[in-house]
């Protein structure tokens, strides 16, 4: 827990910075695997996944929160974010040979 506005601010900060990464991350990601003619298409359905998941995350949380309390709502967020990492993990480990059409990445 923040016990001090300096510890509050310094995790607001650590997240910040990771929200930021995570994004142009993904962002490159999705045009390193997708065909040019696409890329409109891909990083819109990327936008608009986001978003939902923008709107629906805090709106979720509150909902286990207000329910179970901040320590269930932390462990599901938590292992959400663990299932995600795992999904992402197993579905993309071929990107790095080959690109979605087919030519050998460098």
């Amino acid at each position: 827990t923040a016990s001090t506005a300096g510890t509050l601010f310094a995790a607001i900060a650590v997240y910040a910075a990771g929200l930021a990464t995570t994004t142009a991350a993904t962002s490159a990601f999705i045009t390193d695997v997708t065909r040019r003619e696409r890329y409109g298409a891909a990083h819109g359905v990327f936008g608009t996944i986001f978003d939902v998941g923008d709107a629906l995350g805090p709106i979720g949380a509150g909902v286990v929160l207000t329910a179970f309390g901040y320590p269930a709502m932390f462990r599901a967020l938590g292992l959400i974010g663990l299932v995600m990492a795992a999904v992402f993990a197993l579905t993309s480990w071929r990107v790095g040979d080959t690109s979605m059409d087919g030519v050998p990445n460098a």
